[in-house]
């Protein structure tokens, strides 16, 4: 099968090279240094676009100053994110201030989200970091743990207090009982 491309100018905007069977080409984009990939003839929006700053946008011309743009659903098999910033694991050091749960109730009431964490406003406005966030989420399990372990061991004290206080209770109980019937046999 022989394969038929067209070069032509669509207005002054775009230059390109058509496959005229599939409708899709390669060429510069609106008088742009910005090269595109689409399906359509018309070739107003790329499937993706080349920009001179290296940028990658699929689906989308403006890339925002990022090294990669997606204008839709994307899937990975696998996706790594390097972390700048510092790993949660600083929650576990000793001096580290773990707020108390009435602390943490409290922020809640005023604020409506969890302390630390940005709020749907800000995610909203200016998007989440996938990096920052792992680590925001981490610091908050691990804090989680905390509370956890503390509540643990509060019920084992608990426990302890309650099976000593049946221990005392049923030793009252028995003097009572013994104290009763001593009386019977004074009475006697």
């Amino acid at each position: 099968m022989k394969l038929k491309f067209i070069f032509f100018t669509l207005g002054l905007a775009l230059t390109c090279v058509l496959h005229a069977q599939t409708n899709s080409g390669i060429g510069y984009v609106s008088n742009s240094t910005t090269l595109g990939i689409w399906t359509s003839d018309d070739g107003s929006n790329p499937v993706i676009a080349f920009t001179p700053a290296q940028n990658v946008g699929i689906g989308t011309l403006d890339t925002k100053g990022y090294k990669l743009a997606v204008n839709g659903n994307a899937i990975f098999n696998l996706v790594k994110v390097q972390q700048y910033g510092q790993w949660a694991d600083y929650v576990f050091e000793r001096n580290y201030q773990l707020l108390s749960l009435g602390q943490v109730r409290q922020y809640i009431s005023r604020y409506h989200h969890l302390p630390g964490i940005p709020t749907s406003t800000e995610v909203k406005d200016s998007g989440l970091d996938i990096g920052t966030t792992q680590s925001l989420l981490l610091q908050k399990i691990e804090e989680l743990t905390l509370y956890l372990i503390k509540a643990d061991q509060r019920i084992s004290s608990l426990e302890q207090q309650n099976e000593l206080l049946r221990t005392q209770t049923k030793q009252l109980t028995d003097l009572q009982q013994q104290i009763d019937q001593l009386k019977k046999l004074l009475v006697k």
